[in-house]
């Protein structure tokens, strides 16, 4: 099978030649999930973000060429890791091979597929910012929330009113607080100070009782 694409240490497909060629159903296997990791570093090397290769797929589908025989061939490939008894014949693992191949001369044989260091950064935003959404919406509603009700607390007699009492009703509340922590400062140290007497006079009779 051509190439047409530079050959890595990372980007090997000399591996899958290797498995084709031993034309057996653990070599097929192994062909389809070989396959299946170079086009995740392929992918993980242009900078296409996402948490795992389906994710990746989906931030660079629009550079394939035939995005649907790439999720075929990955639908063979999650059924050989799902089935253990799943074997694949020649014809499969040909078509699946040639699809992966295909994928990766769309990412490595194409120079304008690797993201520079701004494309990244957009692939990036684009791929974030949805999965935040909801999260960014819930902080956008509770910041308008938050200003309105200080907005209104501020400019309006019934906001003024509220304010009013708010401060009353804490200045009543934190008054009672501070007297009742001050009251049970009174009483903890009182008991103290009559326990250490108590524990001295204790000490001295026993003194007095051993002369």
């Amino acid at each position: 099978m051509g190439k047409d694409f530079k050959e890595t240490s990372v980007i090997n497909w000399q591996i899958i030649d290797d498995c084709l060629a031993e034309k057996t159903a653990s070599g097929y296997k192994m062909a389809l999930i070989e396959a299946d990791k170079l086009l995740n570093n392929a992918l993980k090397n242009a900078g296409y973000p996402g948490r795992n290769i389906e994710e990746r797929i989906t931030s660079a589908k629009s550079l394939f060429s035939n995005i649907k025989s790439l999720k075929k061939a990955r639908e063979k490939r999650n059924l050989v890791l799902e089935e253990l008894t799943y074997n694949l014949n020649s014809i499969d693992v040909e078509e699946a091979a040639k699809s992966y191949h295909q994928a990766l001369l769309d990412i490595e044989g194409n120079p304008e597929a690797k993201l520079n260091v701004l494309e990244q950064g957009l692939a990036k935003a684009r791929y974030y910012i949805p999965s935040k959404k909801k999260f960014f919406t819930k902080i956008l509603i509770y910041f308008v929330l938050v200003l309105f009700a200080v907005v209104f607390l501020a400019d309006t007699k019934t906001g003024q009113s509220i304010t009013g009492g708010i401060i009353s009703l804490s200045h009543f509340v934190f008054g009672w607080v501070l007297m009742i922590f001050i009251l049970l400062a009174a009483i903890i140290t009182i008991v103290t100070l009559s326990l250490l007497y108590f524990e001295k006079r204790r000490k001295e009779d026993k003194q007095e009782f051993d002369l």
